[in-house]
């Protein structure tokens, strides 16, 4: 097999398994539909709307990969011409992230680095959030 018919047979892949379904005869169409963080032109806060609940997989340099839960996407925005929002992680307590630049990973949405920030915490979590402040452009595709 030459390269090019093995990368394509590896494109079709994702779209073979989607159809083979688990579970007994659900319909495909209504298996909701993951955004893709790595795909998209610019992080708006209706792409992480749906994955709000979800856990994203956050590396940390002592623990290698911790459970980072995205709890809410709280809407900021005053003002049509700037989106502002922030997402708010939680983890385990004791998880202890400085400030910065930090990888996350969700299973289905792939994988995105976020400047992060400790907010403040509960005694069960700790918490941690990114704010976002960004121009809503005309001539974007959304």
């Amino acid at each position: 097999m030459d390269r090019r018919a093995f990368l394509v047979g590896v494109a079709t892949l994702p779209m073979l398994m989607a159809g083979c379904g688990g579970g007994g005869g659900g319909d495909a169409a209504a298996e909701p539909v993951t955004p893709s963080l790595e795909e998209a032109r610019s992080l708006r806060a209706r792409l992480f709307r749906s994955l709000e609940g979800q856990t994203f997989y956050l590396g940390h340099p002592t623990y290698g990969v911790v459970d980072a839960v995205l709890e809410r996407v709280v809407d900021h925005t005053v003002d049509d011409t700037v989106e502002q929002f922030m997402l708010d992680f939680a983890t385990a307590p004791g998880v202890d992230l400085p400030e910065g630049r930090w990888p996350l990973e969700h299973p289905t949405a792939g994988r995105v680095t976020l400047y992060i920030q400790p907010a403040d915490g509960d005694p069960d979590r700790d918490r941690y959030q990114a704010v976002f402040s960004q121009l809503n452009g005309t001539g974007e595709e959304e």
